[in-house]
């Protein structure tokens, strides 16, 4: 982003009834801050943000909504298993999940677990323990496939565009397991 784009940014955020003080140091900052960012991603999230939110954001406060929409992240743990849940129901695999919601599934056992739970309750709380990390490392790619390469899995990674614009990440994963079934085929 230049420093024009930065300044609307800005714009956007006092005008929403956000703070007055703004410095000749805050457009500067901030555009360092989010330079590597579309503008027309960082205004989506400074639009966002102003529905949402009520106070003043930092810079990765922005970042982190911008990241999330590009990767079609849940906005939260709620929202990440009610995804879950809702497929379940219509019978889907999990090829539709983002890569932290998949991640967290994986880590509590998968669908089957879910499945065959009798009380959600403590399922959920362990999901959304698990999805707290994974949805931080999945708006860092390098950091989910090392994590990933950590557990055993080899987690192939890309960022596809969507019909909408919008892009997602889109991941393959194999364990050690089956990477050995497949050595001894």
């Amino acid at each position: 982003m230049n420093k024009a784009e930065t300044g609307k940014i800005i714009a956007i955020l006092v005008g929403a009834g956000g703070r007055s003080d703004v410095t000749e140091m805050t457009i500067p900052v901030w555009q360092q801050a989010l330079v590597d960012l579309p503008y027309h991603l960082v205004e989506q999230a400074a639009m966002e943000w102003t529905r949402d939110r009520k106070y003043w954001p930092y810079p990765a406060e922005l970042r982190e909504i911008v990241a999330r929409n590009l990767i079609g992240l849940p906005a939260d743990a709620g929202e990440a298993w009610e995804r879950i849940l809702t497929m379940l129901r219509e019978r889907r695999g999990t090829t539709a999940l983002d890569p932290a919601t998949k991640v967290a599934l994986d880590r509590i056992g998968g669908y089957a677990a879910v499945h065959q739970a009798d009380d959600l309750t403590w399922l959920r709380k362990e999901f959304s323990q698990t999805f707290a990390t994974a949805k931080i490392m999945a708006s860092q790619p390098e950091a989910l496939a090392e994590h990933a390469r950590s557990l055993g899995i080899e987690w192939d990674m890309q960022l596809t565009t969507l019909g909408n614009g919008k892009m997602k990440m889109v991941g393959t994963m194999t364990t050690r397991d089956q990477r050995e079934k497949g050595k001894n085929q």
